[in-house]
């Protein structure tokens, strides 16, 4: 496939849109799907959308996606409104190109809910499927009502995602779940000084189901190396089924160096500072936890809980690890 030569193509394409190149800082890109197998994104361009489900989509397998070097940046954003109860998936940023992907240094994935609440979907800032990321400093920003928030996705054992030095990820809800972090089917992921929040606050009539807010979700023998220092905040506001603060299933492994977690949910919620639960098919094995040394877990609210790992080998490691369950019905 031939790839377009930007300068030639790209600014007649943007004038006929109506949209102009920022001059010195890169190209602005509105109104439409950037496919990065036909688009070569370079630093100081900024991608928006407000009326599609995606902002940046690759899913070609030729192309050799985003390729950003390092101290390069990209800024990307999609807002959207639409009718009440649509179920119209939204992702920021969806890969399925197979390729390590460069974001660069400092690069923004921020998305946002127009005034109206769209249930039964979710909003994610990052989707990986089979397809890594490398980048520092990278933040991820999701803020949905009534959709679920998800800063990150990564599905399949080729969703190798490096996220370096710095990076933050915030995931909020309105009347629908947070996760900041999911990882399925051997999923790896990598950080170190990682800032994470995942949030939930508010009701919706039109739910049967409680709402949750979960910083790190893991399951098919995913692994999360969360590096020295990372902070992982985790806050359900309403009564409800409450905030999770690392949810493991399925021979998945997490591996951390002075983590501080912190989980708090309201009366009537449950919080769990760590969940390791394993599937019958998985209870050999089962999943680890270690928390190296120096690790701070805190759980506040109701009927709280520390530590909670289920599973025949389901493993907790840690060296001085601190472990503190402050409420209504807590057990360490």
């Amino acid at each position: 496939m031939v790839r377009m030569n930007r300068k030639k193509v790209m600014g007649a394409l943007l004038i006929s849109m109506g949209t102009w190149p920022t001059i010195g800082q890169g190209n602005v890109y509105t109104g439409q799907i950037v496919d990065s197998a036909q688009i070569e994104l370079k630093d100081g361009d900024q991608v928006t959308n407000t009326d599609m489900g995606f902002t940046i989509k690759d899913t070609d397998v030729s192309s050799p996606g985003i390729q950003l070097g390092v101290g390069e940046k990209i800024d990307v954003d999609l807002s959207l409104s639409a009718t009440p109860g649509t179920s119209n998936q939204a992702t920021v940023i969806y890969l399925k190109n197979g390729k390590e992907n460069h974001l660069g240094t400092g690069t923004t994935i921020t998305y946002s809910d127009v005034d109206t609440r769209i249930l039964n979907t979710s909003a994610i800032g990052l989707y990986l499927d089979g397809s890594g990321v490398k980048a520092n400093a990278l933040e991820i920003d999701v803020s949905a009502l009534g959709r679920h928030a998800v800063g990150i996705r990564a599905d399949n054992a080729g969703a190798k995602i490096d996220l370096g030095a710095g990076s933050t990820i915030k995931a909020k809800s309105t009347g629908g779940f947070s996760q900041g972090i999911s990882l399925t089917m051997g999923a790896e992921f990598s950080a170190t000084g990682l800032r994470l929040t995942s949030e939930v606050e508010g009701t919706d009539p039109a739910r049967s189901t409680p709402l949750s807010a979960t910083g790190i979700t893991m399951s098919g023998s995913a692994i999360a190396n969360l590096g020295t220092n990372s902070v992982i905040t985790v806050t359900g506001k309403t009564a409800g089924e409450g905030a999770y603060g690392l949810s493991i299933y399925d021979n998945s492994k997490v591996i951390a160096d002075h983590l501080t977690l912190t989980v708090t949910s309201p009366l009537e919620a449950r919080a769990i500072g760590v969940s390791i639960l394993s599937t019958a098919a998985s209870a050999k094995t089962g999943s680890t936890i270690d928390f190296g040394l120096g690790s701070i877990v805190t759980a506040k609210g109701y009927a709280i809980k520390g530590l909670s790992a289920g599973g025949t080998n389901s493993k907790i490691i840690g060296d001085s690890l601190q472990v503190s369950a402050e409420g209504e019905r807590s057990t360490g």
